[in-house]
């Protein structure tokens, strides 16, 4: 047998893997694995990362049994997991001194005995947003390294509270940019979910149809039961997607060029948002024309049957 051009390693400039212990010494053993990771120093120098799969082949007429070897080069993928981890512990960093200072300042407004019921209202609306996003932020991390999936704990939860909850914290940002918010959410949207990725998801996907429509626009939501799912639907009346740029938009980091123009960002929330949906066996899908607007549907499994109840009073225009 001719010597490997490769040496085969645990990890990035990790140790050196025994031949004994070696994918294909261990397929030849007759192993089957799933997914073993192995870094290769190549001939020229190069770091390489594969992924590895040993699966069992039977027999079939004269032949005999065998294992068939699939080798994946995940390289790029590898190196950009590790600038997303790289990335979301920097942003968790930064982000976290600017929001404790926020909540700080807001408890201080809070303890003046002369506010005005609106004014204290809105401090405390700040405390809680402040808040979750300091929580997300000391998630970033690890949420980062499983992929953004969120599932570790799932309960039962109405997803229409989550809506009414998330639109009540816009109001008064759409309101100051003119822009008018219509929703309908008559009935329960019993669902099996991580709550606070839910409202991460709802918060996104409101949040930008607020952000890229223009004054005297309208954003029109939606949340019922579809046959055995439940489907929110976010339209607005704003800038639209170009078709080049649609199919890109859950793309990590990508921005479209009306976007940028529009308003700040980082291109990353619909596609943390659409990696928790399909997480929780659910869809996200959009729909966009540019100058006239965007339609964007989530689509979840229902836990259990909804019950009939009456439609509650948040239910229409505000």
């Amino acid at each position: 047998t001719l010597p490997a051009r490769s040496v085969e390693y645990t990890g990035l400039r990790g140790m050196p893997i025994p031949s004994s212990e070696r994918p294909f010494a261990r397929a030849t053993r007759g192993e089957t694995f799933t997914d073993a990771s192995v870094w290769l120093f190549t001939a020229e120098a190069e770091w390489r990362a594969l992924s590895v799969t040993a699966k069992r082949l039977t027999a079939s007429g004269d032949e005999d049994a065998g294992i068939l070897l699939l080798v994946h080069d995940v390289t790029a993928l590898t190196y950009a997991q590790r600038e997303r981890e790289r990335f979301t512990a920097m942003a968790s960093h930064e982000l976290k001194h600017p929001l404790t200072v926020m909540i700080g300042n807001a408890e201080l407004a809070l303890e003046l005995d002369d506010l005005a019921p609106r004014t204290r209202e809105r401090f405390e609306s700040i405390i809680a947003a402040s808040d979750r996003m300091l929580t997300m932020t000391e998630s970033l991390v690890t949420t980062s390294r499983r992929g953004f999936g969120g599932r570790d704990e799932l309960d039962d939860i109405d997803l229409r509270q989550i809506v009414l909850d998330s639109v009540a914290s816009f109001r008064a940002t759409a309101a100051s940019a003119g822009i008018a918010i219509n929703v309908r959410a008559d009935e329960p949207l019993p669902v099996a979910a991580d709550g606070f990725r839910m409202r991460q998801v709802v918060d996104n996907v409101v949040s930008n149809a607020i952000k890229y429509t223009e004054s005297d626009g309208e954003v029109r939501i939606r949340a019922a039961v579809d046959g055995g799912e439940a489907v929110l639907t976010v339209a607005d009346t704003g800038i639209g997607i170009d078709a080049d740029d649609l199919p890109r938009v859950l793309t990590p980091y990508f921005r479209a060029a009306g976007a940028k123009d529009k308003a700040g960002g980082t291109g990353l929330g619909l596609g943390i948002s659409n990696d928790i949906v399909r997480a929780h066996g659910g869809e996200l899908s959009i729909e966009s024309e540019a100058g006239v607007g965007t339609t964007v549907t989530v689509t979840l499994p229902l836990a259990e049957p909804p019950e009939t109840v009456a439609p509650l009073a948040e239910g229409d225009p505000s």
